[in-house]
């Protein structure tokens, strides 16, 4: 017994002081990293947009936000001009930024690029979460996304020996995230990489594909807004970012900034309740030179609070050739956190926000590489014979 007990301490103690020292070499690595971004790129931080549903404190969030981007070497807007300039302009939505605003913020301001956050989950319940989407848009006659990430977290998703990386605290998990979203930002503005394989749980369930790849030119896509019939507030606009997000990090289509989408569609007074129909893929389509066209429904959309449960997910998409005004690529997907989990939640999926980025992901993925469904077969219906060419 007591050989037993001996074994056992300094099999521990072993495994213990491996952590340490894994902990250490990261720690050392992290500070002799570089940063990518762009020293000359003045950044202006818009107000945090709320998608969570619940009360936030998005003031402290930018003010922690700004200082860890200062702090990263990160050349910012002076804050009290920025400030004044959205009172002149009398913004209201800081969920994304249109044309107009794009050009005085270029003029007046000199800002070259501006952050975009939206927080699609918050909660300080034991253990707490988070869910930040962030992008960097440039200005002036561009638009462009420049980078875009989301950063999911939970307090018990990494817990560790003996539960010492259980956080228990918000504001310790809410500086991990922000953290993590800044360095990704700082060296975030490389050349594009191609997209990662997705385990084969998260591939939509069905599909149908008739995308013409012949092209040389990046093709110009317009994500427009989901649907919403799932119970969660706001998402159908979380959906669209994270497929905005998705299709931005291939490198292989020209995104067109949700901003300029939204304030495109309330000038043509375009409202889509039940989803897109054809003559107004048309009309958007020439307004915003639109090859294609993403859209699509969100059925169900669920986070739990605290410790015991499981995320919730299931949405479906279709995507329109501008020109043809046909449905070139249509899919439906369903998760749960715990798909494809048998032991000690190995492989286990925290939040509906991590869910829904390898669900996209894999949903993009089959848009540039042909996967349908887990078994690799096509579906047989093409949804282009249906009547309207709307969603079921």
């Amino acid at each position: 017994m007591r050989l037993s007990l001996n074994f056992s301490n300094r099999a521990f103690s072993l495994t213990l002081l491996l952590s340490v020292i894994c902990l250490v070499s990261g720690c050392a690595g992290a500070r002799g990293s570089s940063s990518e971004f762009p020293g000359t790129l003045r950044v202006a931080v818009l107000p945090v947009e709320n998608l969570s549903g619940t009360a936030v404190p998005l003031p402290q969030i930018r003010s922690e936000l700004l200082d860890k981007m200062s702090r990263s070497g990160i050349t910012l807007c002076n804050e009290d001009s920025f400030l004044k300039f959205l009172a002149s302009q009398r913004v209201r939505y800081t969920g994304g930024i249109d044309e107009e605003m794009s050009r005085a913020l270029k003029e007046q301001l000199g800002v070259d690029a501006v952050l975009v956050t939206s927080l699609e989950l918050y909660t300080e319940d034991v253990p707490p979460k988070i869910g930040l989407l962030s992008r960097l848009v440039a200005t002036g006659e561009s638009n462009e996304i420049l980078w875009m990430k989301s950063v999911p977290m939970t307090g018990d998703e990494e817990p560790g020996i003996l539960n010492l990386g259980y956080i228990i605290e918000p504001a310790k998990l809410r500086d991990k995230a922000l953290t993590a979203l800044v360095q990704s930002m700082a060296g975030g503005l490389a050349a594009k990489k191609e997209q990662p394989g997705v385990s084969g749980r998260f591939l939509p369930k069905v599909a149908f594909n008739a995308i013409d790849e012949s092209g040389n030119q990046k093709p110009v896509i317009v994500v427009l807004p989901f649907v919403n019939q799932s119970m969660r507030k706001n998402a159908g606009e979380i959906q669209v970012l994270h497929f905005v997000k998705q299709l931005v990090d291939t490198g292989a289509f020209r995104v067109v900034e949700p901003g300029i989408v939204r304030n495109k569609m309330l000038r043509m007074r375009i409202i889509m309740e039940e989803g897109v129909a054809l003559p107004q893929v048309d009309l958007i389509a020439l307004d915003m030179k639109a090859d294609l066209i993403l859209t699509g429904k969100v059925f169900e959309y669920q986070d739990y609070i605290g410790g015991v449960g499981k995320p919730k997910v299931d949405f479906s998409v279709q995507l329109f050739d501008g020109a043809g005004k046909k449905i070139v690529w249509a899919s439906k997907s369903y998760n749960a956190g715990d798909d494809g989990v048998f032991f000690y939640d190995w492989g286990r999926t925290y939040t509906a926000a991590a869910l829904t980025e390898k669900m996209t992901q894999a949903v993009v993925n089959g848009m540039l590489k042909g996967e349908w469904r887990r078994d690799g077969s096509k579906v047989s219906e093409n949804p282009n014979e249906k009547a309207g060419h709307h969603e079921k």
